[in-house]
Parts: C-alpha cells; sequence; structure tokens
C-alpha cells in the first residue's frame, strides 16, 4: 500500500479564489505529482467548508473554505480528511452546519 500523510490545509486570503475556481494547477503545481499512484492520502482540513460570512470574535484569523474546496482535495487524490478542532467554529454554529 502506498500511503502519503499531510499538514494542514487551508485557503488563505491570497488563494482563496483559485480554490473557489478548482485551479488545482495554480494551487499545487509542482507538489501535483506527490499525490500520484497513492493508495491512501490523508490531510487535514483546518477548517470548516461554509459560505457562512460572519466570523465569531476571536484572537488570531478565523479560517473557512470554499465549497469547492472539496472538489478540489478529491481531484488532487485526497482519499481521507481530518477536520480541524480549532477553527471549527470560526464561522459559529452556522459555519459548520
Amino acid at each position: 500500500m502506498n500511503v502519503l500523510l499531510l499538514g494542514d490545509i487551508s485557503p488563505t486570503t491570497a488563494n482563496y479564489e483559485y480554490f473557489k475556481k478548482e485551479n488545482c494547477e495554480y494551487l499545487f503545481s509542482d507538489a501535483l505529482s506527490i499525490f500520484k499512484n497513492k493508495d491512501f492520502v490523508l490531510a487535514n482540513l483546518e477548517c470548516a467548508i461554509t459560505d457562512h460570512d460572519k466570523p465569531i470574535k476571536k484572537f488570531g484569523p478565523p479560517l473557512k473554505a470554499p465549497y469547492s474546496t472539496a472538489k478540489v482535495l478529491k481531484d488532487i487524490g485526497i482519499t481521507h480528511l481530518c477536520l480541524s478542532n480549532n477553527h471549527i467554529f470560526d464561522f459559529g454554529k452556522k459555519g459548520v452546519q
């Protein structure tokens, strides 16, 4: 079995629009070859997938990912995700839903 374990993945202000446009080439460029021919690829999604726009009051930036992030991660070859618990409520209960 060929396994790849990754750390945190989260859209940022610099690349959020590329996640929305599902532009895997721009987002991962040379790293795309790393995902090929793997049986199991695990990554940590560092935020909730949501279009909710009202963040909670907190120290540090609120993190979220657009719905298209799920397709991006599937398209590059990620087979399994963990979901970060420290950013899950950055956009409140509606952001989690």
